[in-house]
């Protein structure tokens, strides 16, 4: 069984979540941006600064089953989610969770989305989400004009350029930060099943939660560690609200 790296209140994980999900209990609340097993191979696409590649190694319809398996076995273990993810995943992770959950839509769209490129029509400037809560889950979120639409900006140059790290779909901070205030009840704890780059672990650092992450890949695996002892050390100095 894998050991967890301990970095305060975070547990960080280097494996195949499918095998480590089974050890770890209960949690409040499953954060997580699995890969969007998507069909299409974009390759990559020429912009002013270089290329802005579009298709990934570790993504791709072979992705579609072993999401589907992990998300929904992480959902056994929390009583709300939030999950990005690709259109062809909408309906398996709804039909994987709705027996626990009650399920609703959501999606992020981006203030500053992707410029069009050469050759593609309408680049996205959206992404989907589902979430969902047990009777009883906490919710945060007290704003009057809350709606599952959240407008919230992307990394691009001058706008917290800094914050970003060599991870290709790093989500916005800000927006992570929203998500765990909202859904993960204060001192409680969210597990993210892909971490990547360690956002949804940044997040919860900077507002008091404990965090579970777990990420098989070493590289992004490093990154997560050192983005979430960064945080633990500065606390609520690490990056303003938006």
């Amino acid at each position: 069984m894998a050991e967890p790296f301990i970095i305060g209140n975070a547990k960080l994980y280097l494996g195949d979540c499918r095998d480590i999900l089974p050890t770890i209990g209960k949690v409040d609340t499953l954060i997580a941006d699995p890969p969007y097993a998507i069909r299409n191979n974009f390759g990559a696409q020429n912009k002013l600064d270089g290329k802005r590649t579009l298709q990934f190694a570790w993504d791709g319809a072979a992705t579609r089953d072993e999401t589907i398996e992990a998300i929904a076995a992480s959902g056994e273990l929390a009583n709300a989610f939030f999950v990005f993810c690709g259109a062809s995943q909408v309906s398996f992770f709804e039909l994987a969770l709705e027996d626990r959950f009650t399920v609703k839509p959501a999606c992020w769209i981006k203030a500053c989305p992707p410029p069009a490129m050469p050759g593609n029509w309408w680049p996205s400037g959206f992404e989907f989400a589902l979430y969902g809560y047990t009777p009883g889950a906490p919710f945060n979120d007290a704003d009057p004009r809350r709606r599952n639409v959240f407008y919230s900006d992307t990394y691009r140059a001058g706008i917290r350029a800094s914050e970003k790290v060599a991870h290709p779909t790093q989500k916005w901070l800000p927006l992570m930060r929203e998500i765990v205030v909202a859904l993960v009840p204060e001192g409680g704890s969210c597990l993210d099943p892909f971490m990547g780059s360690g956002s949804t672990g940044v997040a919860a650092m900077l507002e008091g939660r404990s965090f579970i992450g777990i990420e098989k890949d070493p590289v992004y695996f490093g990154l997560a560690c050192e983005r979430i002892e960064d945080a633990q050390r500065q606390g609520s100095l690490f990056g303003e609200a938006a």
